[in-house]
Parts: structure tokens; C-alpha cells; sequence
């Protein structure tokens, strides 16, 4: 889970365990609809990217993270890279249909 997730969580399960101060009925339709809209994020791997392209996963890695590939983001955080890939960017890119599971 990323920190801005885990950070949102962990401030509603504050203000339950103030429950006095809150209605409870309103925490709760809040973290209904903030898990609504992380299950609505979808995103692809590398692999999965690499695979649909018939390139490596190297390939994916360099040129999100040079820029030259447009369909996501590579950040550098610490030592480490993470990727995003929009599935919508990644498809139209490659001139396919976006599939049902991305819908």
C-alpha cells in the first residue's frame, strides 16, 4: 500500500477511535468512498506492458524513466524506482482497445 493510501486509512481509523467527535455515519460513507475511488485506480505492471509490446521489461523501465515512453511515470524514490502505467495512455500508445478489465 503507498504512503498516501496507508495515511488516509490510518487518519479515519483516528477519528473512529475519537468517535465522540464524529458521526459515525459520515467516517464510514467516507471510507466508502475513498475505497471506491482506490479500487477505480488501475494501473499496469511492467511486465505487463513489456509483454503486450513484445519488449523487455528493461525496455519499459529506461524509457519511462527517460521520458521517451508516454504512457507513465517512472519517480525516483531514494534508491529505488516506482512506475506508474495509465492502462488508457498505454493502449491507445500502442493503437489497441482498452480492455474490459480496465474499464
Amino acid at each position: 500500500m503507498n504512503a498516501v493510501k496507508e495515511n488516509t486509512i490510518n487518519t479515519l481509523i483516528e477519528k473512529c477511535m475519537n468517535a465522540e467527535e464524529y458521526n459515525i455515519k459520515e467516517l464510514l460513507c467516507n471510507f466508502k468512498i475513498y475505497k471506491e475511488n482506490i479500487e477505480k485506480v488501475k494501473s499496469m505492471t511492467v511486465k505487463e506492458a513489456a509483454i503486450e509490446m513484445g519488449k523487455s521489461e528493461s525496455f519499459v523501465r529506461i524509457g519511462l524513466q527517460r521520458g521517451t515512453l508516454t504512457f507513465g511515470v517512472a519517480e525516483k524514490l531514494s534508491s529505488k524506482y516506482t512506475y506508474y502505467i495509465s492502462p488508457e495512455k498505454f493502449y491507445k500508445y500502442i493503437g489497441r482497445e482498452l480492455p474490459k478489465k480496465y474499464k
